[in-house]
């Protein structure tokens, strides 16, 4: 039980805003997973460990 509760915790949300990521929503709430989905000029809220913001979006750059 307190190894499933340490996996559970290393997954958590919460714990992986702590480590130094963050959550992207468009303007829907809809979690944003492929700069594909964004456009140029849309709004962002960005989840963070310490709180949340808004963001717009001034470009977009893909990997490679």
């Amino acid at each position: 039980l307190e190894s499933l509760n340490k996996s559970l915790l290393l997954l958590s949300p919460t714990n992986t805003l702590a480590r130094g990521y963050s959550i992207a929503t468009d303007e829907k709430g809809r979690i944003i997973r492929s700069v594909d989905s964004v456009v140029v000029g849309s709004m962002l809220g960005v989840k963070l460990s310490g709180g949340s913001l808004k963001a717009a979006v001034k470009s977009k750059h893909k990997n490679g």
